[in-house]
């Protein structure tokens, strides 16, 4: 809809821009022959090129024109129609030509007048309007203007319509805008008559329609008793106050049905405004009215009111109203009806001037004691137009709320959101009360619907606070609606009112309790660094019967402390984990206990650390090394050095971790060490891959485990001799060099080798790999495993791009195993020779598959 607004408005202002340009063409000629002036003698009437209406003579003498109105216009292909009005002796002629591409017309009026002199040489008027001082000679006739103008929508966007009607009544000019009328169908708005006596326009009213009469009633009648609900809405005024007599300045009359009786729909006309009147709408179909109420404004200035016509859909009452302020019109029996319109009739002038209404409801069979209950159960049902009725529930405060929340049990799915959209619309603290209570049943579209509306930044958000706080220390509310008030409370609250929170949530735990504890490690990990104070101080440690919980959220706050530099909630989180120490029993609490302190690394928990570090469970001493990895100083690192003499292997490797993470002076010697006396292979493969960060000095210790002095591990002497080569690569160099040629080093030893040596490019890097791989080749023994290493040293061979090794890799192609032959037609493809292209190109009718697709790959331009 707001895209076709957009076209619509487009195209409006186009064809304004074209009316403003100046006449462009005019309609096809057309004309209408009727004798206008008696004499027996028909009068051509025509519109001409130019866009005039011109009227000839029955003698062929021209009696005048009205021009076309000024700017440009662009006609329409269809031709002008033309009309010939006679109103009470007067002859008006009416042409209108439509604007080509708009909803527009060009219209002129003429009236005809003029003198003739009669048979006995007296004159006599042959027409009912003669020219003053005319007496032009017999047959003497000319042409009055009387309108001349682009009828249609005006304004940028089309809000008002200029209007011409000629009939019998005369010539009117009116206005009409969208939506502004009757329940009839009546639209005219400011309407004009042509005064022909004193050739102008004159305001005049129309007189709203009669019907059979009514009389309002000053006492309150029964169905009259309660307030109506509001299901219909003024929507539309003909007239206010100040409008300047132009369509596009109404407004609807708000002051009409604002509950206040120093508001009024004034209507601003001359006289007592007879015919102006004001519409009602219904918010949904279907409705029986039964009545109206009416209360006239405060203080005697106004002109009373005392009789309106009353349309109800399609029929008509005229209601006279007696004496009093607030008047009720009850109608003989309910009408169906959509629309009501209350139309000025009669009023008592008075100084002012003016008629106005202070207030006008409409009330329907839907209204009574029952009404809001009702109202709730056709939103309920989602009858056609609910969406309105949400919004008039809303409005009625706390008794609509009473109305949702007798609804809602029972209810499910789309009826169910239509009444928490009730209480969102009403945006008072009883409604987040009543949204909140629904957390304990509301599905999972319905929780992010609440989660919306008590979000931070909506109106509700405030006010929810007290509800959720309440919600969460109520144990008799489901775990799952705990845990939605602590993820809301954690986006609204701060300071004391989150302390209040963790202590409420935190108090009695119990085990169907998870959904609430997970909800408060998450906020603990994103809770604002301002607010951890009073969240660490909130925590219970050992309260409940899941003191865990709170164990991990003291590390988790403590650790965020600890990197935002707040030393004073670190060390609160310290104190809290050194109260709650317990030198034995209780594994799960000891544990966390050493997790929150490794992330606090505050050096006061070093003594409990150092204890835990000889306790007779390998679990909690590996604990307790990864806490000592986190405690800051010198404190961690010797409880670091002490473990590495651990006798459970996790904790070595955990306290290597620890080491190298610090980044400690004494770390190389520590790792050499273990590289070359722990009796675990795992520890000593890990302390050769943390020297490989951390290696001044290393080589050494290194070089002999690559060598195989003492080490029988391969996959230690391959970890130690990629940090070798990481290390230093000028010292590794002649060490690869020897290990790729050497026919006698374990083959997964060689093929690292090669590849390390070929990433180093180190000179004579390119020999020794060819050389290998010749070697491989020509050893009668060969199986698969040296199939895999031929393969893996043409491919470190392919990575130095050297024409060096092109012999080596052309007799790799035409080996019987076709692993080494796609593994050379693979590196053949990087060397800038002849012969290696034609090597490649011969690949691709190789018998197997794999060779042909190694060959494809080489080809290929992303290579």
């Amino acid at each position: 809809m707001e895209r076709a607004a957009r076209w619509y408005r487009r195209g409006m202002r186009l064809r304004l821009q074209l009316l403003a340009l100046g006449c462009l063409g005019a309609a096809p000629s057309s004309a209408v022959v009727e004798d206008l002036d008696g004499d027996q003698r028909p009068e051509q009437i025509a519109v001409d090129e130019a866009g005039a209406l011109v009227v000839t003579g029955g003698d062929g003498r021209r009696w005048g024109e009205v021009p076309p109105p000024g700017g440009a216009v662009r006609l329409a292909r269809e031709a002008a129609t033309m009309k010939v009005v006679r109103v009470r002796g007067a002859v008006y002629v009416h042409a209108r030509a439509p604007v080509r591409g708009a909803p527009a017309a060009v219209e002129t009026v003429a009236l005809v007048e003029g003198t003739t002199t009669g048979t006995e040489g007296a004159t006599a008027d042959r027409l009912p309007l003669p020219l003053a001082g005319g007496g032009r000679g017999e047959g003497s006739a000319l042409l009055r203007a009387v309108y001349s103008g682009v009828t249609g929508p005006v304004g940028r966007d089309g809000e008002r319509a200029e209007r011409l009607r000629v009939d019998g009544e005369g010539v009117l000019r009116y206005q009409t805008a969208a939506g502004v009328d009757r329940c009839d169908g009546f639209d005219l708005l400011f309407p004009e008559l042509y005064d022909p006596s004193a050739a102008r326009f004159r305001r005049v009213s129309i007189a709203p329609p009669e019907g059979p009469p009514l009389r309002a009633l000053a006492v309150v009648p029964p169905a009259f008793a309660d307030a109506p609900l509001g299901l219909f809405r003024f929507v539309a005024a003909s007239t206010v106050r100040g409008d300047g007599g132009r369509a596009d300045r109404l407004a609807p009359p708000r002051e009409i049905e604002d509950g206040r009786a120093d508001t009024a729909w004034v209507e601003g006309l001359p006289g007592f405004g007879e015919g102006a009147f004001v519409t009602a709408r219904s918010r949904v179909a279907g409705r029986q009215v039964v009545g109206v109420k009416l209360t006239r404004p405060e203080g005697r200035r106004w002109n009373r009111l005392t009789e309106v016509a009353l349309i109800v859909g399609t029929e008509s009452f005229r209601v006279a109203l007696p004496e009093g302020r607030v008047l009720y019109i009850p109608l003989p029996a309910p009408v169906a009806a959509d629309c009501v319109t209350l139309a000025l009739a009669g009023a008592q002038p008075a100084d002012r001037g003016d008629t106005a209404i202070a207030e006008a409801a409409i009330y329907t069979d839907r209204d009574g004691p029952d009404g809001l209950s009702r109202l709730a159960a056709e939103i309920t049902a989602g009858v056609p137009g609910s969406d309105s009725l949400v919004a008039l529930l809303a409005a009625r405060g706390p008794p609509g709320l009473l109305a949702v929340r007798a609804a809602l049990p029972g209810t499910t799915g789309d009826a169910r959101r239509r009444l928490l959209r009730v209480a969102i619309a009403a945006g008072s603290p009883e409604a987040a009360a009543l949204l909140v209570g629904s957390l304990g049943t509301a599905d999972e579209d319905e929780r992010r619907l609440l989660a919306s509306a008590l979000a931070p930044g909506a109106a509700l958000g405030p006010m929810a606070e007290r509800p959720l706080l309440d919600l969460l220390a109520d144990r008799a509310q489901s775990s799952g609606a705990r845990a939605d008030a602590v993820v809301l409370l954690g986006r609204l609250v701060h300071g004391p009112a989150l302390k209040e929170l963790f202590e409420r949530a935190t108090a009695g735990s119990g085990s169907e309790d998870t959904p609430v504890r997970e909800a408060l490690v998450a906020l603990a990990e994103t809770a604002s660094p301002g607010d951890l104070l009073p969240v660490v101080a909130a925590i219970a440690v050992g309260g409940g019967e899941h003191p865990e919980d709170s164990l991990r959220m003291v590390g988790i706050l403590g650790g965020r402390a600890r990197a935002a530099g707040l030393a004073d909630v670190a060390a609160l989180a310290a104190e809290t984990v050194l109260r709650s120490w317990i030198p034995a029993g209780d594994f799960a609490r000891r544990f966390l206990l050493l997790r929150a302190a490794g992330k606090i690394g505050a050096p006061r928990l070093a003594p409990i650390v150092e204890a835990a570090c000889s306790d007779g469970d390998e679990v909690i001493r590996w604990a307790a090394v990864e806490a000592a990895a986190g405690i800051d100083g010198e404190p961690g690192s010797q409880l670091l050095g002490v473990a590495l003499g651990d006798g459970d292997p996790r904790v070595r490797t955990a306290a290597l971790a620890g080491l190298a993470a610090r980044k400690h002076p004494g770390f190389v010697a520590a790792a050499a060490g273990v590289l070359g006396g722990d009796p675990w292979p795992m520890v000593r493969r890990t302390a050769a891959e943390y020297l490989a960060s951390g290696c001044v000095g290393a080589a050494p210790a290194l070089e002999r485990a690559v060598a195989g002095e003492g080490e029988r591990s391969l996959e230690v002497r391959r970890a130690a001799l990629y940090a070798l080569a990481r290390c230093d690569a000028t010292r590794a160099a002649p060490l690869l060099l020897r290990l790729t040629t050497d026919g006698t080093t374990p083959r997964e030893l060689r093929e690292q080798a090669a590849v390390l040596l070929a990433a180093g490019r180190g000179p004579g890097a390119v020999i020794a790999i060819a050389s290998a791989l010749d070697e491989v080749l020509a050893d009668p023994r060969a199986d698969d495993r040296a199939a895999h290493l031929a393969s893996s040293l043409a491919r470190a061979l392919g990575r130095l791009a050297d024409a060096r090794g092109e012999g080596a890799l052309q007799r790799a192609a035409k080996a019987s195993e076709p692993l080494i032959r796609a593994a050379a037609v693979e590196a053949l493809a990087d060397l800038p020779t002849a012969t290696a292209a034609a090597t490649v190109a011969a690949a691709k009718s190789d018998p197997d598959p794999g060779v042909r697709r190694a060959a494809d790959r080489a080809r290929r331009p992303t290579r």
